[in-house]
């Protein structure tokens, strides 16, 4: 399941405005590269909608059947928000539906049985 948590209003390549929907996964636990330590995180990502201020406020802290996966995706560079470095990136992290989780892993199934 995910979670809405909040929105953002962002304007699109043609200057039009309109609101992104925050959603947050399940609690996992990841354990640190550089310690072995244990931590606890979530997977965050945003998805765009067609809603408007007041019905993104009444959607938030509904569930969503799906779950936030990482992509691989064009490169592109993000600003460390703590460091202040500037990283370059090719994945992202997106929303699949319960459907198009479903549809992925039959098409893996698929897969496998051809390549068997």
């Amino acid at each position: 399941m995910v979670k809405i948590v909040d929105y953002a209003e962002r304007e699109s390549a043609d200057g039009d405005l309109f609101y992104a929907l925050i959603l947050e996964g399940d609690l996992r636990m990841a354990q640190s590269k550089e310690t072995g330590q244990f931590y606890a995180t979530t997977r965050k990502t945003s998805v765009p909608s067609t809603f408007s201020e007041e019905e993104c406020e009444k959607m938030l802290g509904l569930d969503l059947p799906g779950k936030i996966v990482k992509q691989k995706c064009d490169p592109y560079d993000y600003v460390d928000s703590n460091t202040g470095e500037i990283l370059t990136k090719e994945e992202r992290w997106v929303f699949l539906s319960e459907d198009s989780v479903e549809v992925e892993t039959e098409q893996k199934s698929e897969l496998e049985l051809e390549t068997a």
